[in-house]
């Protein structure tokens, strides 16, 4: 029964050649494994592999495995992982993130934003559990709050305008602020001058 049971899982196992194409596959940072095919091959011995699409995350792949004038079409299931910035205690809006960051190596899914690094500075956007994935919207700058007026300083080597602004949500670690032209600009704010710094 052991036997058997040995054979089944080994015959199960994902083809060599589809094992290399799929961490071939990974985009840079990331780390990709598959975990199964359900292509029949019969006795056909796979040489070559590929992938019929671009490797986006975690799911479930349309693969070729090839071998010498034989060969199928199956689907690959492929695991993808990266790093991810993860907070390490419950956190409010507002709170700074130094210190309260660990570096996972966890799942990616297909769509999925993650933080791979935390600027130097940044706070929470919201309200934020241990233990959560952080993504870039759950991340801000230490600076004035939507609604909160701010100047808006566009430097071109000497030269150097500024204008009143209105902070607007902004998605990430930059600062967003409307013109009174209704223009949307993003940039860095600069907490000792209280400016939010645009380059044109």
């Amino acid at each position: 029964m052991l036997t058997l049971v040995s054979t089944l899982l080994l015959a199960a196992a994902p083809p060599a050649p589809l094992v290399r194409a799929v961490a071939e596959a990974a985009p840079a940072g990331l780390r990709a494994e598959v975990t199964s095919f359900d292509g029949r091959l019969g006795s056909c011995r796979p040489l070559r592999a590929s992938l019929k699409s671009t490797l986006e995350g975690s799911g479930r792949y349309a693969a070729r495995v090839d071998g010498n004038s034989c060969g199928a079409w199956g689907w690959a299931e492929v695991k993808v992982y990266g790093r991810a910035a993860v907070a390490l205690r419950a956190l409010q809006r507002g709170d700074p993130l130094d210190g309260a960051v660990q570096y996972l190596e966890r799942p990616v899914r297909r769509g999925e934003q993650r933080v791979e690094a935390v600027a130097e500075g940044a706070v929470a956007a919201r309200a934020i559990s241990a233990g959560e994935p952080l993504t870039p919207a759950a991340l801000s700058l230490a600076g004035p709050l939507p609604g909160e007026r701010v100047e808006v300083v566009v430097r071109m080597g000497a030269l150097e305008v500024k204008q009143p602004a209105v902070v607007v949500p902004c998605v990430g670690i930059r600062l967003c602020a409307r013109l009174p032209s209704g223009r949307k600009v993003e940039g860095r704010y600069v907490p000792a001058e209280n400016v939010l710094e645009v380059t044109p």
